[in-house]
């Protein structure tokens, strides 16, 4: 067992002490059909993605009458839990205070089949504000903030030009994105109208200023 990776110690730790205390505690019949309430904090310690996606069903098919109540930080794990229709809920810290807020069966709803950045950005989930990393996203809040300045009307040249920089960046960001996942996303069409227009503005007003 010291030579298994730390993943498949975490998952065989906690179901080989399952089994154990199981043993222990139902000793009359199938000890792994025994009712009880687990409580594992930070399920996804430890594992690989793609392990991630099956750990609820393993647990729950390996012991049928156990209800488990697991923490994680992953969106993987999250997005299996809705797809599996177990109850989730978000922890939210406020002055101080931990409140535990059920996800209501709307939202459930309309979460299953989510892909996993979706479950990333969703506010009553993880809330992650944008889809690129801290360094980029720092070219699509720009971008976010001139398009509000364009819609007010306080806008300049100097702006549009700014604009269609950023648009330009955020093309190229999304188009290498769909280039690795060998689609052409709603996304990534938004982006690229999205910046036609800008272009195409900024030349009339390059055209009217000359």
């Amino acid at each position: 067992m010291t030579q298994l990776s730390d993943g498949y110690q975490a998952i065989l730790v906690i179901v080989l002490d399952l089994m154990l205390r199981y043993a222990y505690l139902f000793f009359d019949g199938d000890p792994l059909a025994g009712r009880a309430l687990v409580g594992i904090d930070e399920i996804d310690l430890h594992l690989h993605p793609r392990w991630q996606r099956t750990v609820l069903r393993q647990l729950t098919e390996l012991f049928p009458n156990t209800q488990f109540i697991l923490t994680t930080h992953s969106p993987i794990v999250v997005q299996a839990a809705i797809d599996q229709r177990f109850s989730v809920l978000r922890l939210t810290e406020e002055d101080g205070a931990v409140t535990a807020q059920r996800l209501s069966a709307k939202l459930m709803k309309t979460l299953r089949g989510a892909e996993v950045g979706s479950l990333l950005f969703e506010e009553h989930l993880f809330g992650v504000e944008s889809r690129f990393s801290v360094e980029y996203a720092e070219f699509e809040r720009r971008v976010e903030e001139l398009t509000a300045k364009i819609g007010s009307g306080d806008v300049t040249g100097a702006d549009y030009s700014e604009l269609k920089r950023g648009l330009d960046k955020l093309e190229e960001l999304v188009a290498k994105e769909d280039r690795r996942r060998a689609d052409g996303s709603t996304m990534a069409q938004m982006v690229r109208m999205q910046a036609e227009f800008v272009k195409a503005l900024t030349d009339e007003l390059e055209k009217a200023r000359a």
